[in-house]
């Protein structure tokens, strides 16, 4: 569900991705091509996998990544929990 999602937010950003990559191309004198842009500017399921694995190698759970390094107490971790899974 989660990676689902997170996917789905490429096409929602697509039209941003486009003004993105035509504002990078343009600032690099059109050194850059769109096919080297494009994979830097969309959502991948490789990036949230990585991310995953290093929040639980780090911090066992999301939970404690939140709380360590978000400063997010436990409570508001409940509350986001619900707020997502209603």
């Amino acid at each position: 569900m989660v990676m689902e999602d997170y996917l789905i937010s490429n096409h929602f950003i697509e039209e941003r991705i486009k003004a993105m990559i035509r504002f990078l191309r343009f600032m690099s004198l059109f050194r850059l091509s769109a096919d080297r842009l494009k994979p830097m500017l969309k959502v991948r399921s490789e990036y949230l996998d990585e991310i995953l694995d290093k929040i639980f190698n780090t911090y066992g759970t999301v939970e404690e990544y939140f709380k360590n390094t978000c400063e997010i107490n436990y409570s508001s971790v409940e509350k986001l929990r619900n707020l997502i899974t209603e």
